[in-house]
């Protein structure tokens, strides 16, 4: 038995396709199902998963089951487990944190780069090939001030050591039922 190797040209043409016809898929025996935190903005996903009857009695020829609860877990798998997302890879996910950092104000977007290394890459023509659209290039930003949070704290810190809540953390265990 010997496979036909299939071209580079076939390969892409079979990558493509599959990036072009992704969608959002749910598993078996599930659903996906948002809660809400205390900002209205944030749907925090869950997928409600359907338990099998437990066996409570009765006999081989007539068992007696009763219904369990479904449970409620957190999902990681962002859109693509939730077959009502439009899905584009091309387009990236949705900016769900921009309207935060704005409303923040301690951050600032650059209009030029500047990183030496990032200047070089984007003057190298042969990388265009390799290049996402100009949606999915993301803004670089910097402090409004002089202060390196990550310095002295661990991640994300700087936030709730200076009391302020982030939007993020709708995320934690209060958010949950």
């Amino acid at each position: 038995m010997s496979a036909t190797k299939l071209t580079r040209r076939e390969q892409r043409a079979r990558a493509q396709h599959f990036i072009d016809t992704l969608e959002g898929t749910a598993f078996p025996n599930s659903k996906r199902i948002y809660i809400t935190g205390t900002h209205p903005g944030v749907r925090v996903p869950m997928r409600e998963i359907q338990l099998s009857p437990t066996l409570i009695g009765g006999s081989k020829e007539q068992p007696q089951y009763e219904e369990n609860e479904a449970i409620p877990v957190y999902d990681t798998s962002g859109p693509y487990g939730d077959p009502q997302i439009a899905i584009n890879v091309q387009q990236g996910l949705a900016k769900l944190r921009q309207p935060w950092i704005d409303a923040r104000g301690d951050t600032e977007e650059l209009t030029v780069r500047s990183s030496d290394y990032t200047k070089a890459r984007l003057a190298d023509d042969g990388l265009d090939e390799l290049r996402f659209s100009g949606v999915l290039t993301p803004k670089t930003r910097q402090s409004r001030t002089p202060c390196h949070p990550t310095a002295l704290r661990p991640p994300g810190h700087h936030h709730a050591g200076n009391g302020i809540h982030r939007h993020p953390r709708e995320y934690g265990p209060r958010a949950h039922p």
